[in-house]
């Protein structure tokens, strides 16, 4: 899920420098190896909430495709409501990944407390990371987010639009792997393979 989300947050900061933030990059170009790294510990740091905190995943081979109908929600209304309705990454995005988590809640209830407990627990770790950071650079989020394009509301100094999209991506993440190994799992012991 780290490798996976890291390649994604490369692709999606594309959408995220033009409108939500733009942070310097070790090498000053728009996006950075930065993006893979924030993309590769929020993709572990979220999938992992799952197995700390709630079972142990044996591990399942192969049928990654499972994964496509949530990964594709996602990629399709964040890039279909940015350029069609020109809608802010921050929601566009936020509601492709509200959507795709009710497409996978929909079929699995079940992992319902799985997803609520792992967006808290995202929520509560990025405003750490956050309040952290703007202990040592106060002007942070004033340098790098583009507030004019942003609602302009806060929490605990926090955009609005991110204390969201944390919450959203570890909801979303924690629930990605169980819901394609169960599902999975179970269509071999119905011998019902597709």
């Amino acid at each position: 899920m780290s490798l996976l989300y890291g390649f994604i947050g490369v692709i999606f900061e594309y959408f995220y420098v033009n409108d939500w933030w733009g942070p310097e990059t070790i090498l000053g170009t728009k996006i950075g190896i930065e993006d893979f790294l924030l993309g590769f510990t929020n993709g572990g740091i979220a999938s992992a909430g799952y197995l700390l905190f709630f079972e142990q995943i044996k591990s399942a081979e192969g049928r990654y495709a499972r994964l496509l109908i949530p990964l594709s929600i996602t990629s399709v209304l964040t890039v279909g409501l940015i350029y069609f309705f020109s809608i802010d990454s921050s929601i566009s995005n936020s509601i492709g990944i509200l959507l795709s988590l009710g497409y996978i809640l929909k079929n699995r209830k079940d992992l319902f407390n799985i997803s609520l407990g792992s967006g808290l627990g995202m929520l509560a770790l990025s405003f750490l990371v956050y309040r952290v950071v703007l202990v040592f650079f106060p002007d942070w989020i004033q340098i790098s987010w583009k507030l004019n394009n942003l609602s302009q509301y806060f929490i605990l100094g926090i955009p609005v639009e991110d204390v969201i999209w944390y919450f959203l991506v570890g909801a979303f993440i924690s629930v990605l792997y169980p819901y394609y190994e169960n599902s999975y799992y179970q269509r071999i012991k119905n011998k019902n393979l597709f």
